[in-house]
């Protein structure tokens, strides 16, 4: 599933999705767990933007590896909480606590497949996630 169709419905016509997608060539993966991963960081950077502004999708070929960044408009992160992004911790949101997991599950798949993920941020002015996977076979990833 595209994960831009089943975000549609969040971003309308208050987020402008630019696409500037390179020639890629397919990879060995667990589309399943790709998708999760897009998803995740997809969702991140639609619910950073609180009124209107743009996210940015780019894809292309560097050295032998895959690069896909996403590059969003929205509140950024704070410097002091960068460098904890991918460690668990808990959030409230109106009167629930919650867990959130979804950077770290991130972080863990894209490993699992062979690559990484970066993030750079300015609070106030966006943020700008890479994540770069191999362009051979990957790691103990079997076909699915």
């Amino acid at each position: 599933m595209d994960c831009l169709t089943l975000l549609a419905h969040e971003t309308g016509e208050r987020i402008v999705v630019e696409k500037h997608f390179g020639e890629i060539p397919i990879i060995r993966c667990r589309p399943s767990e790709i998708n999760q991963l897009f998803m995740s960081v997809l969702k991140n950077s639609v619910q950073a933007i609180p009124k209107t502004g743009r996210i940015e999708l780019q894809t292309s070929v560097r050295d032998g590896s895959i690069r896909i960044d996403i590059i969003d408009t929205g509140v950024g992160i704070a410097e002091d909480r960068l460098k904890d992004l991918f460690v668990p911790r808990f959030s409230r949101d109106n009167s629930r606590v919650k867990l959130g997991l979804g950077l770290i599950t991130s972080h863990s798949i894209v490993h699992r497949h062979g690559g990484s993920i970066s993030i750079e941020s300015t609070e106030g002015k966006g943020t700008h996630v890479s994540v770069t996977l191999p362009e051979k076979a990957i790691g103990n990833v079997q076909p699915t």
